[in-house]
């Protein structure tokens, strides 16, 4: 019953062939030899393997004849059985299309592709496997082959059958179409020789290259829309956050310049403001620390990329979106390539104040800090200086505050730059509390996102007493300050003992009295919010952190558990729960080198604080406090413990910390990758449980082995 309700909410599109499908000729279907299968298939006594096997043999006829009618191809497509599921009943198996030839005999060993998959047909004898769970696989298949556009997927059980057309605006479902109606059926296989109009399946723009060197990984030929072309462009990322599906590429040329091509999905109302925000914080010159583009444009090649608007769809349907590419002229290291922990606190100082000043000067706000949305080590192409200067009055860098240096010679000194500007929004001047936009679902990844954010909602702490006034200065690190900032600045942000970070706190009385009743008012993302996202990044990255020289004490339990508290963390959890609070019940140096690498432990009071200072709800004050507060708070903790570090602690860039899956006798030799498991949620998927991640998909593209008349598909 629970699947007849979900089906019954899928509201199909009633004129699906005229809308959706192109059937070319009545002499597809309904010739002899059609009814005796469909007379198999029809018998209530039918195995599932008969039943499998005699679908696959009709639309195998259907194909055949389309591809004798069009001579579009070479080789007709093929349907040869697989298995994509691990169902307890092994009778449930599944049917995909992939292209000719033919002609290869029965039982013969043969290698297929997963990026040959053009389509999924999904079998069952009774409605155990529904549209909704061929529309997720479909999902999955067109997020691993940039340059499928769209496609359409058949569910069929011995009653009836259902197909789907899917692309990046979501899925568009038929009726339930009986045994006796074939012509849809037909249509299904006859829309991939000569889809209808608007129905494009392929992308013209990207092409995968025959790669005479497998070993070397897939490459791609991405062609822009002023002609040029990208060759051997290497796939670095494969996404579906937030509904987007999104793509990263790295291409480098014959002298060595590296250009990174993105193209992300959004939909036509929101495409622009997206772009233009980039655009916006590079409008008077060069941000430094923001990352640079060559092109930022709508890659279109046709009408292609649009659906037609359809009459129904099922639940996750989207507005219609187009693939919006842009060719970035930087790049650099991922967060967990750092050479040294020094080097970590300098690439968080400077996003900070790169942050810091596209709020308050640029009105900018990101909206998604996470260690994915950020690079150390920039190179920049020499094309994105042509005719340009940096803009006035940019961010102090670290690197210029230690050496006294403010001249930056039209040079960007950032050591990380901050990408992704996919969830940023802009904001008005004053950044006042009826200013900030409209509230908006909340966007992040689940992990780093602020726990106001991540709740929707003000929250209560519990405890005035473990709220931190702003860090004094002294000695040689005020002078440092003072010469970056100047002594206005500082004194600007010092506290009274009546303050915190220059505003007048919430009493413990008051909050007892919050604690009754109370409704938790929504919240809007600040500023302030980003700056906790930043944290959790820092905490995140200090936590996995390997040093070069190991540490065989190490307390492995210990950062197994505070592993898990960031993976348990979800974005609305119920009961207004947030996985990472047990950071803050015990925030003694004692408990944080517990959980760091013993190599680490002179760090354990440099987070303590941190986490002293996001601790508060600081949208309760009676006034709330000065939009940078945060900013200011964290730049002088980081400055202060930057400026006294005389070990860098050199890590090791190729490993992190063992996981607990791991064998603690391997040494953190288990790479990077390894323990990105959780990558940026998709609202879409939020029912779906997945059993490989982005990263894990792009590090071992899929390939499914075929022996005989079977195709593995490893997890």
């Amino acid at each position: 019953m629970k699947q007849r309700r979900r089906r019954s909410n899928a509201n199909p599109s009633l004129n699906f062939i005229a809308s959706h499908l192109n059937l070319f000729g009545d002499d597809i279907f309904g010739r002899e030899g059609d009814q005796e299968l469909v007379n198999v298939i029809k018998s209530a006594k039918t195995k599932s393997r008969d039943f499998r096997l005699t679908l696959m043999e009709l639309l195998n006829c259907y194909s055949k004849r389309a591809h004798n009618r069009t001579q579009v191809a070479k080789h007709p497509f093929i349907f040869i059985p697989t298995a994509l599921t691990r169902h307890s009943d092994a009778s449930l198996n599944e049917i995909v299309m992939i292209p000719g030839p033919d002609d290869v005999p029965e039982g013969t060993k043969r290698q297929v592709d997963f990026h040959d998959i053009v389509s999924i047909v999904m079998c069952g004898r009774d409605e155990s496997m529904g549209i909704h769970e061929v529309a997720q696989f479909s999902r999955y298949l067109l997020k691993s082959q940039p340059d499928m556009a769209g496609t359409y997927v058949l569910s069929a059980n011995l009653d009836y059958y259902q197909i789907l057309w899917s692309n990046a605006s979501g899925g568009i479902a038929s009726p339930l179409y009986g045994w006796t109606k074939l012509a849809p059926l037909a249509a299904y296989v006859c829309s991939f020789y000569v889809p209808p109009r608007h129905h494009v399946l392929l992308d013209s723009s990207i092409t995968r290259e025959i790669n005479p060197w497998p070993e070397r990984g897939m490459t791609w030929s991405i062609k822009n829309r002023r002609a040029v072309t990208y060759t051997g462009c290497k796939l670095l990322y494969s996404g579906d956050a937030w509904g987007r599906r999104t793509y990263v590429w790295k291409h480098t040329d014959d002298q060595g310049q590296i250009t990174i091509i993105k193209d992300a999905f959004h939909t036509i109302a929101d495409q622009q403001l997206k772009s233009d925000l980039l655009s916006y914080s590079h409008r008077n010159g060069i941000y430094p620390g923001v990352v640079r583009f060559l092109f930022i444009g709508n890659q279109a090649p046709s009408l292609s990329l649009k659906t037609a608007p359809p009459s129904n769809g099922l639940q996750y349907r989207d507005s219609v979106k187009e693939r919006i590419r842009l060719e970035m002229g930087s790049y650099g290291a991922s967060l967990w390539e750092a050479r040294s922990v020094k080097d970590v606190l300098m690439a968080i100082f400077d996003i900070l104040e790169v942050h810091r000043g596209l709020c308050m000067e640029m009105g900018v706000l990101h909206r998604n800090i996470s260690p994915w949305n950020m690079v150390m080590y920039p190179t920049h192409h020499p094309d994105t200086m042509k005719d340009k200067k940096l803009t006035k009055n940019p961010p102090l860098f670290i690197s210029q505050i230690l050496d006294r240096d403010k001249s930056n010679n039209e040079e960007d000194k950032a050591s990380a730059l901050l990408i992704d500007f996919d969830n940023a929004v802009k904001m008005t001047p004053d950044l006042g509390e009826k200013d900030m936009g409209k509230r908006t679902p909340p966007t992040g990844t689940s992990m780093f996102v602020s726990r106001t954010v991540s709740q929707g909602s003000l929250r209560i702490c519990e405890s005035v007493k473990k709220y931190l006034r702003m860090p004094v200065l002294e000695g040689e690190v005020k002078e440092l300050y003072e010469f970056a900032y100047g002594a206005e600045t500082y004194d600007r942000y010092c506290d009274t003992p009546d303050t915190v970070h220059g505003v007048k706190p919430v009493t413990e009385k008051e909050l007892d009295r919050m604690f009754i009743g109370y409704t938790h008012p929504p919240a809007l993302h600040k500023p302030h919010h980003d700056v906790e996202s930043l944290f959790w990044v820092l905490l995140y990255a200090l936590i996995h952190a390997q040093p070069l020289e190991r540490s065989p004490e190490a307390n492995l339990k210990r950062f197994w558990t505070v592993r898990r508290w960031f993976h348990s963390q979800d974005i609305e959890a119920k009961h207004l729960f947030d996985a990472r609070r047990p950071f803050f019940d015990d925030r003694s140096r004692k408990f944080i080198r517990s959980y760091l690498d013993p190599k680490l432990a002179s760090l354990a009071g440099l987070i303590s604080q941190l986490l002293g200072h996001i601790y508060p709800e600081y949208d309760l004050f009676e006034t709330p406090p000065p939009p940078e507060h945060l900013h200011e708070a964290m730049r002088r903790l980081l400055l202060q413990f930057i400026h006294s570090m005389k070990d860098p602690i050199a890590l090791d860039p190729r490993a992190s910390r063992p996981l607990e899956h791991d064998d603690p006798s391997m040494e953190g030799q288990n790479g990077w990758w390894r323990h990105l498991e959780a990558s940026e949620p998709s609202m879409d998927d939020v029912s779906l449980e997945r059993k490989r991640d982005d990263t894990d998909l792009l590090r071992n593209p899929p390939k499914r082995t075929r022996t005989g008349r079977m195709i593995v598909f490893k997890r």
